[in-house]
């Protein structure tokens, strides 16, 4: 029980971590001239996209601009929408103290979902969104001789928070999934046990079934012998046919 609940704390620390990510840089993309002086400096925020606090005195600034990534608004939003749901589970829906397993089964989709976008903002957005529009991951840096420029590219503490929040969540979401499916198992077994049984049962009651009926043709057979026995004994007495 002690396990469980550190389980639950860590699980809300988690999606106290995932919900700051949104809110806090995820990204960092800069340049150095030769002198070593910043010339290029982009920050990437998951809602905002790319913000800079860079005076641009030389023009690098805007014309290096990095590409928009193109990851829909929409996919941020039914995050926290995830996380709200999630934070509802934790207080109202908790496994720990669950009477009903059956009966939480569509909030453990809840908590799946929530792990599967938060894989999503650790794997999918580097290789598929940062990589594919030449964005390195996850620190690299690249010297530019043409243009004496050396590119600086590296994730932020917005990616930390997801990957810290990953690993506090996920025990707690293992937890619940597993209780739900050892529960629908054990059940399972139960009604197979259940239905075993009975269908002993109602072998052993056929069975009863059969031999009673071949009890009531044998005694109504003997009735049948006795009856044509007496039938017999009167003829003979009475001096026959």
């Amino acid at each position: 029980m002690k396990t469980q609940i550190i389980f639950k704390i860590t699980f809300f620390i988690g999606i106290v971590f995932s919900f700051l990510s949104l809110f806090v840089d995820y990204y960092n993309y800069q340049g150095f001239n030769r002198a070593g002086e910043l010339v290029l400096s982009w920050n990437l925020n998951l809602f905002f996209s790319w913000t800079t606090q860079l005076n641009d005195n030389t023009g690098y600034n805007e014309v290096l601009r990095p590409p928009e990534l193109g990851i829909p608004i929409e996919i941020h939003i039914i995050f926290i929408v995830l996380l709200v749901c999630s934070v509802f589970v934790i207080l109202f829906k908790d496994i720990i103290n669950a009477k009903d397993y059956i009966a939480l089964r569509p909030y453990m989709y809840i908590l799946l979902a929530l792990i599967l976008f938060i894989g999503f903002y650790i794997f999918v957005i580097p290789v598929f969104y940062l990589v594919g529009n030449e964005l390195y991951f996850p620190i690299i840096t690249l010297p530019d001789e043409d243009i004496g420029i050396t590119f600086f590219c590296s994730i932020n503490i917005g990616y930390f928070f997801q990957l810290i929040s990953f690993i506090l969540v996920f025990p707690y979401v293992a937890l619940y999934f597993h209780t739900i499916q050892k529960y629908e198992v054990n059940d399972n077994d139960s009604e197979e046990k259940i239905g075993d049984f009975l269908a002993k049962e109602n072998e052993y009651l056929d069975f009863d079934k059969f031999i009673a009926e071949e009890e009531i043709k044998y005694q109504f057979k003997k009735l049948q012998k006795d009856e044509e026995l007496k039938f017999k004994t009167q003829i003979i007495r009475e001096g026959g046919i």
